[in-house]
């Protein structure tokens, strides 16, 4: 009942608000620029900057009511930065009009450095749709030649790509009856090359946590530390053979230290070059992992080396509809083919019609390998501060939603008062 009212209520809300704001909307300024061309702006940030900065265009809430479609893909780069795509796609009257610019950023640019680089390139490419509507005539280009210090050959790298990174944070929270500690650290080394990506990191989290209830003082802590490296060799345009490694310790998982060595092979459908938009992978690795347990296992094991295969089938799409990734992995124990787990994750973000948008996130795993599980019963504060791993033959993650939008195609006007 008290639902049926309020959706009575919300319904009534939206007829009033709909039937008002018109007569509001007609004493308005129109932002709505005749002749100018109808963009859209797919995956891009600060876009309140970018319509102040270019004004001769009209900025629309819809792909289908575009006349130029732009889309932004990025791709990390090896110094940190990334490597951004900008996907220039003309539609109606610029059918087959297409281009491509990139641009890269480094991690020492700042926010308003960034945003004006991609306000660049968007000029840039707009340039060849523009040229054909009225606003050609008020544009003006021009060229900063190079100075004598502005060398076009490459800076020489000291540094041979590599790039190092050092973090420490932690945080605080607390109350009368609470309080929690956080640490965490993390020290990394990376190198990345058209042939070679090599990834070297160690991090360390410590967290405590104290609950007062009157009579007592509960306490919780958890420590966790990872090794972890990758080396990764370019064999063509779609093969890639690699080796990781990793040395991890986990009160949760009940872990005092397990080391694993994984020797991999990877096949791309497409062409690495085509990642950003597109992608289709399998990974087949095998793992040799030898790990010293904590307390004694429901196995009776203290420690143990394990042999497991694993095979992963990655895929993303990115297109005017929306994008999809998605990921299945099998592991499968050479010593029992019981022992396995099977994991999927996948998001969609799909447009259905106009105005009407699909989001869609999961991630589900079936679990038939808990080796590590503790021998012995949990006290209710383990179980309850999520201290240890719990026996589970299965764990999920999901959420999904709508979301639809109605009204004025046009999306110019910037207005950040309050």
């Amino acid at each position: 009942m008290h639902f049926r009212s309020l959706s009575y209520a919300i319904l009534t809300t939206f007829a009033i608000i709909s039937l008002v704001l018109p007569l509001y909307a007609q004493t308005d300024e129109s932002p709505v620029q005749e002749k100018a061309i109808k963009v859209f702006l797919d995956r891009f940030s600060g876009i309140d900057h970018i319509r102040r900065e270019i004004p001769y265009i009209n900025y629309v809430r819809d792909t289908r009511e575009a006349q130029v479609y732009i889309l932004l893909t990025s791709q990390s780069t090896g110094g940190g930065g990334s490597k951004n795509t900008v996907t220039f796609v003309g539609q109606e009257e610029f059918a087959g009009v297409n281009d491509t610019l990139s641009y890269v950023t480094i991690p020492s640019e700042t926010e308003d450095l960034r945003r004006e680089r991609m306000t660049g390139i968007l000029k840039l490419g707009l340039i060849r749709y523009v040229s054909k509507t009225p606003f050609a005539s008020n544009i003006t280009i021009n060229y900063t030649p190079e100075t004598e210090d502005q060398s076009t050959l490459p800076e020489e790298d000291t540094w041979d790509n590599w790039v190092f990174r050092l973090s420490l944070n932690s945080f605080l929270i607390g109350e009368e009856s609470f309080k929690n500690t956080n640490i965490f650290g993390n020290v990394s080394a990376n190198r990345i090359t058209e042939n070679w990506k090599i990834q070297i990191s160690y991090n360390s989290n410590y967290t405590e946590s104290r609950f007062e209830t009157g009579s007592e003082t509960i306490k919780n802590f958890t420590r966790n530390h990872n090794f972890n490296s990758l080396f990764v060799k370019s064999l063509s345009d779609h093969w890639s053979a690699g080796f990781s490694g990793n040395v991890v310790s986990s009160t949760f998982t009940n872990t005092d230290r397990a080391f694993t060595a994984s020797p991999a092979l990877e096949y791309n459908f497409f062409s690495y070059d085509e990642s950003t938009r597109r992608r289709l992978t399998f990974l087949y690795k095998i793992n040799v992992r030898n790990v010293k347990y904590r307390e004694e296992t429901i196995f009776d094991k203290n420690s143990e080396t394990l042999l497991n295969t694993s095979l992963t089938f990655n895929a993303s799409v990115i297109e005017k509809w929306g994008s999809i990734n998605s990921s299945v992995e099998g592991i499968i124990f050479f010593h029992d083919p019981e022992i396995n787990r099977l994991n999927w994750s996948g998001r969609l973000n799909f447009r259905i019609v106009k105005g009407l948008s699909l989001n869609m996130s999961g991630f589900v795993s079936l679990v038939h390998d808990q080796l590590f599980l503790p021998k012995g019963n949990r006290s209710i504060e383990e179980v309850l501060l999520r201290r240890t791993q719990l026996k589970s033959n299965w764990t999920y993650f999901t959420s999904f939603g709508f979301s639809y939008s109605f009204g004025s195609i046009y999306n110019n006007i910037v207005n950040p008062r309050f």
